[in-house]
């Protein structure tokens, strides 16, 4: 299908891949990097923890939004079995850099004292969710809706 799409032989993807588990990985830790690293390194760290999340959440939105097939993708492939050490490390780093981010609000008391993990995954689980409804149609596409998903989430991990 791929070759199809880029209009040239089936052989030649092998010249560039050695494999499907390849060519997968490089389009992962591709786009894992334009959707949740580039956004994570974009939030400028000398601002309040409220405004970080704020641009962190709109920066990531948009990066999805202006991507739905890699949005999509990430989130299919991101427990596969055959993503390789590079893929890991980069879903380490990323988690990392976020853990971070909770990790500060509960030091300062800004988020529920518990543990950071917790916190990520349901500011995550909000984030993709509201993502798959506005991919799905679901929920219209607007700052508005965008706005109040990520102040429920907010008010939901703060103190």
């Amino acid at each position: 299908m791929i070759a199809k799409k880029a209009k040239v032989g089936a052989g030649t993807i092998y010249r560039y891949f050695k494999g499907k588990e390849e060519l997968i990985n490089q389009l992962y830790t591709y786009w894992k990097c334009e959707l949740y690293l580039k956004p994570l390194q974009s939030v400028d760290s000398s601002q309040a923890l409220r405004s970080r999340f704020r641009s962190l959440w709109l920066a990531m939105a948009d990066a999805a939004m202006n991507n739905p097939t890699a949005f999509i993708f990430i989130e299919s492939h991101h427990h596969g079995a055959y993503l390789d050490s590079a893929s890991m490390a980069l879903i380490e780093n990323v988690q990392d850099r976020l853990l971070e981010i909770f990790e500060e609000g509960i030091k300062n008391e800004i988020f529920r004292d518990t543990t950071p993990k917790l916190i990520a995954a349901v500011a995550y689980g909000s984030f993709s969710s509201m993502i798959d409804c506005f991919i799905g149609g679901f929920l219209e596409y607007n700052q508005e809706n965008m706005s109040q998903v990520e102040e429920m989430c907010w008010q939901a991990v703060r103190r």
